[in-house]
């Protein structure tokens, strides 16, 4: 780990451009994972799955990780100007030479402050459900008792605010790197991702 963090900044130092791009994409991919773990447990309680339960802790493991991405979210913050095109205050200005018209357009969504507050939203819901489920459930591991309606109702809630969060994060710190171009299935297509790299994994 330390000789690849080493790697990465000499490769900061080359090309950060490069670098952050390359940053996010592992982000995304290692996120997914992560997220893939969170869906399943959530599916297996709000489907009352038994066969999943052997598997339970693995996927809970998996979304237990949740508070490192917030860490992790750190660097795309120091690289949000070489990373998004839209968060260069010139494109939104009628003066500049380099506005732009669409973007001008998105300004309500696509600005700076209302990406930090989706984005820090998106992963304390994450990491609070994560954190909800895996407490639960050890507590049941100790205590013996039937916790599968506490579950449902951590669950139920937890998948439709899943569904939202990872479609408007795809949205945010993916489909957003080129913001002229918008696709309304393209935070499904993340969430098959995500659902595949936790099954894989």
């Amino acid at each position: 780990g330390v000789v690849f963090l080493g790697i990465s900044v000499l490769g900061y130092m080359d090309d950060s451009t490069h670098f952050f791009l390359n940053y996010l994409t592992a982000y995304i991919f290692w996120l997914s994972i992560a997220l893939g773990g969170l869906f399943i447990t959530l599916l297996h309680h709000v489907t009352n799955a038994s066969w999943s339960t052997v598997i339970r802790r693995i996927t809970e493991n998996m979304a237990g990780t949740m508070p490192v991405f917030i860490l992790l979210f750190i660097p795309i913050v120091f690289g949000l100007h070489e990373l998004f095109h839209w968060s260069h205050a010139e494109v939104m200005d009628p003066s500049s030479p380099k506005y732009d018209a669409i973007l001008k357009g998105k300004e309500g969504y696509l600005n700076e402050t209302f990406f930090y507050i989706r984005s820090f939203f998106y992963l304390a819901v994450w990491t609070v459900f994560s954190y909800l489920l895996r407490k639960k459930s050890i507590e049941q591991d100790s205590t013996g008792k039937d916790y599968k309606l506490a579950f449902k109702k951590i669950s139920a809630p937890g998948m439709i605010l899943f569904a939202l969060t990872t479609t408007f994060a795809s949205f945010d710190w993916m489909m957003s790197l080129d913001p002229h171009w918008f696709s309304t299935i393209f935070g499904v297509y993340y969430f098959s991702g995500v659902f595949l790299s936790g099954l894989t994994f």
